[in-house]
Formats: structure tokens, sequence, C-alpha cells
């Protein structure tokens, strides 16, 4: 997006006020190498190290996908494909396996006192 700011063909360019979320003090567009430092700076400093931009994609598209459908997750997150977003973006549950059965067969159950 910034390449395409600079560019001459963009329709905004030269326009004194910009619409961004991350903007420089001087209201023009920062560089993403610039916005990239910072976040690892500031995450580095709270101690979230862990926490991606594509942490934030993920998150987004599990949040719709569970509000709304993959398609509308996919379409938000710019994929060709609903698929990728499944397998690659959506978290799937932590849920265990319902193994009860088996593990009946250890020993008999327990009551449970009231």
């Amino acid at each position: 997006m910034w390449r395409r700011f600079h560019d001459r063909e963009h329709p905004v360019h030269g326009q004194h006020s910009i619409d961004a979320v991350f903007k420089s003090r001087n209201d023009t567009w920062l560089s993403p190498d610039n916005v990239g430092r910072q976040w690892r700076e500031v995450r580095t400093r709270v101690g979230l190290d862990w926490v991606t931009p594509h942490i934030f994609r993920k998150t987004v598209a599990t949040v719709l996908d569970s509000a709304v459908k993959t398609k509308e997750a996919s379409l938000q997150l710019g994929h060709a494909s609903e698929e990728v977003t499944k397998v690659y973006y959506i978290a799937k549950p932590q849920l265990a396996p319902d193994v009860t059965d088996v593990l009946d067969t250890l020993g008999p159950r327990r009551r449970k006192l009231t």
C-alpha cells in the first residue's frame, strides 16, 4: 500500500491529509519497515514477542468464521479460496476425543461424593 500511495497514479497522491491507521507526524504514510520495527520493539518491551501480524490475521479469520461464515473470513483476508482460510488461518478446537469407554477398561468408575 505504501508503494502504491507514492505512485503517481494513486488517486490520493499529493493530498494533504491521509486516511491511514498508522501515519507519520507529518501526516504521511509510514514505511512498512518502520512500522514493523516499531511493532517489534513494543511487543518485546511488553513481553508479547509471540504476537505477530499473522497472529492478528488468524484471530480475525477465527472470529469471523464463528460469527458469520468461512467465506466472509476468506474475503476479508483477501484469499482466493476458502480452503486456504480453513487450513491455515482458522483455529482448530483443542478438544480431546471422548475416549471414556476405553479409559473405563482400566478400572471401575468411582462414584462422586455428594
